[in-house]
């Protein structure tokens, strides 16, 4: 219930907190561009190659719990996930108020008491526009533990809607995988109905939908790890094959032999072969059951 009152008060804008010097900051209004923004030094206590007073560029952002208020951490001073900072500001510029530190482009959850604060953090910084990170989870059987071989994979965005959704996968497909297999297994049934009844508005929707599934295994290429000059290859192919309204070259470029889908499969299948091979916890992090995600993928 505390989690839906507070985000009920919550404003879609940020403020930057009004206690601190507005000068020692240059953000833009979203963030989803927290890679342009830079901070001031306080302490350079991530032993950068900087110096105190200088700018720096930000990485995590710390998303107040009870209001709309964030204080951006440069890279330099960040050693501890910049609670040591937050520790600092708070005697300097009178701040008071819970605080969680999001990273733009991963985060982990390491630990059951700290969900709370963690959804209502990531839940705002969505709201603010931040980029829908990776959210790592480190996992025992079904418990958060402070690290483990065995972790977790999801989007921001996943872990939100459903914070227990680490718990083990059987005969079920992770978040991430989940999100992959749904985007493609639409763009086969558009491609084979367009190959039943050629339409120019299916074909329409095949290209959009095309372009729905490069852009999420982009977004989502860390756990992925489809090599990035394919990546470029397979845009261009596909601006390409727009351009000529040709489905029969999307079609080969995403189920072909060496279309994505094929791409990604092989080497799920590949490393799948081995439980002590190197990214087999990775994978069954992005996939959840392995052996379940390779057969639903054999079958487009």
């Amino acid at each position: 219930m505390r989690i839906f009152q507070l985000l009920e008060a919550t404003s879609n804008r940020f403020i930057l907190h009004p206690n601190l010097p507005p000068e020692n900051y240059k953000m833009t209004n979203s963030l989803g561009q927290v890679d342009k923004w830079k901070a001031y030094i306080y302490t350079n206590n991530n032993g950068y190659d900087q110096e105190i007073g200088e700018f720096g560029d930000v990485g995590y952002v710390m998303i107040s719990l009870s209001d709309n208020t964030i204080i951006p951490i440069a890279r330099a001073d960040e050693h501890h996930m910049g609670m040591e900072l937050l520790h600092d500001l708070r005697k300097k510029y009178r701040i008071t108020g819970e605080y969680y530190p999001i990273f733009p482009y991963s985060t982990y959850f390491n630990d059951e008491r700290d969900k709370e604060k963690i959804t209502i953090a990531l839940t705002k910084y969505l709201q603010y526009r931040g980029n829908d990170g990776l959210m790592f989870v480190y996992t025992e059987g079904d418990k958060v533990v402070h690290y483990s071989p065995n972790q977790k994979m999801m989007h921001y965005s996943d872990f939100v809607k459903n914070p227990d959704m680490f718990k083990a996968f059987k005969k079920e497909l992770a978040p991430i995988g989940q999100k992959f297999y749904d985007n493609v297994k639409l763009l086969s049934d558009l491609v084979i109905a367009i190959g039943q009844n050629p339409d120019r508005i299916q074909s329409k929707k095949a290209f959009d939908q095309a372009k729905v599934l490069l852009k999420y295994t982009i977004s989502a290429n860390r756990a992925f790890r489809v090599d990035s000059d394919k990546l470029s290859g397979y845009m261009n192919k596909l601006s390409e094959a727009i351009k000529e309204n040709d489905v029969r070259s999307l079609e080969k470029m995403f189920f072909g032999f060496d279309g994505l889908k094929n791409v990604i499969h092989k080497e799920m299948k590949k490393i799948a072969s081995d439980k002590n091979a190197w990214g087999f916890k990775d994978l069954q992090a992005t996939w959840g059951d392995i052996d379940y995600a390779i057969s639903l993928l054999a079958e487009l």
